[in-house]
């Protein structure tokens, strides 16, 4: 299990204006790394499988027409998606796999009308439901990107509920000052009432501070490992950070992900757009 939280990042400017303003900055995901599994031999109930597992993934896709006359395709738009994921490992990356696979090269004849991001989302939510009753185990999704119809118009963030004995269910999720963040996996209601009182005392409050509180703590439990972190940008696409600064006021530096735990790919450093 695991847990993820989704929110959009605000500013107070006391600053620039007559009256205090609130700017609406990015919206940024975190999560935990772990997976573990039940266990009678721990003390704890469960076991730690990894602790260096990947929950928030990139899926890159192109769209192509063929030409109104003639042979071959043409690219006609590229983008990128958010993916991140809560509950049963196996049917979350079966899912992904196969969006991965399926989005790498769409083709639709010459000017036909481009999928929305609500398409491309229902595509995912068709996939994610067959695993989650093939496997008999549930698993909740966040999928964030732009619209290809309308790319201008700002990161959206979805929500995916992927049921082993019914239909999947979805809807978009929208930021405002009622509701600033979201929640997918276990802990919910602990990490709920932590971030509600860090936005009442900062409206400038990072919620990863919440969630390294979680993953410092010494027991065998369902969150724990390191810290991952994403912004979605508002062109589209994420931004993983697999190196991250201090994340609280006070200068705390959670663990984060290593992006130099496994090396380099040749002379590359993975990652994206490390500076």
């Amino acid at each position: 299990m695991t847990g993820v939280i989704v929110w959009q990042d605000r500013e107070l400017d006391e600053t620039n204006f007559s009256e205090p303003h609130i700017w609406e900055r990015d919206i940024w995901m975190a999560a935990d790394s772990r997976i573990s599994a039940s266990s009678e031999e721990h003390r704890s109930g469960r076991r730690v499988l990894t602790d260096v597992a990947p929950k928030i993934l990139p899926i890159r896709f192109e769209l192509f027409e063929r030409p109104e006359h003639g042979p071959g395709v043409t690219q006609r738009y590229y983008g990128e998606l958010g993916f991140a994921y809560a509950g049963n490992t196996l049917p979350a990356n079966m899912a992904y796999s196969v969006a991965v696979s399926s989005f790498a090269r769409m083709t639709a004849d010459f000017d036909t009308e481009l999928p929305s991001l609500k398409d491309m989302v229902t595509f995912i939510a068709r996939i994610g439901g067959h695993y989650a009753r093939e496997t008999a185990a549930p698993f909740e999704l966040f999928i964030s990107g732009t619209c290809p119809r309308d790319p201008h118009g700002g990161a959206q963030v979805w929500h995916l509920t992927l049921w082993s004995k019914k239909a999947p269910g979805f809807h978009r999720l929208r930021f405002d000052a009622d509701h600033r963040m979201y929640l997918m996996g276990n802990r919910k209601e602990e990490l709920r009432q932590k971030c509600r009182a860090g936005f009442a005392a900062d409206i400038g409050y990072n919620p990863t501070q919440a969630l390294a509180e979680l993953i410092e703590e010494t027991e065998v439990g369902e969150i724990g490992g390191l810290l991952t972190l994403a912004r979605i940008e508002s062109a589209g696409g994420i931004t993983l950070f697999p190196g991250y600064g201090a994340s609280a006021a006070d200068g705390r530096l959670p663990a984060t992900f290593d992006g130099d735990r496994f090396g380099n790919v040749g002379a590359f450093q993975i990652g994206l757009h490390r500076a």
